[in-house]
């Protein structure tokens, strides 16, 4: 009887744990607004559709709207890529240093 109470407190106190946690990740996603996500994906995809094209102008006017976006990796790859041959050697070094270990970096 007591062991069944031992563990019906278990189960509560787990529950309580974790759809507390749920919660507070709810919240987080709700700090940020959707439509500031939902402008930086936008960006996203036309900076990829502006690297395939080779526009370097159009690259370089949409990296500062991926500033904080949890791909910006990739679009500073992308910009720095399209224009390498005419980039300063601290231009390179500073991206190798910003994302090294990453996989834009040992495709740089």
């Amino acid at each position: 009887m007591q062991f069944s109470n031992i563990l019906t407190s278990f189960a509560l106190v787990g529950a309580s744990v974790f759809f507390g946690a749920g919660a507070a990740i709810a919240q987080a996603a709700s700090a940020s607004p959707a439509s500031t996500n939902a402008k930086g994906d936008a960006a996203l995809l036309e900076m990829r559709d502006a690297f395939k094209k080779d526009d370097r102008k159009r690259l370089a006017e949409l990296l500062p709207v991926l500033k904080g976006h949890p791909l910006e990796g990739w679009a500073a790859y992308w910009e720095l890529r399209a224009r390498l041959e005419g980039a300063t050697t601290e231009e390179i070094q500073s991206f190798l240093t910003r994302y090294k270990g990453s996989y834009q970096e040992d495709r740089l």
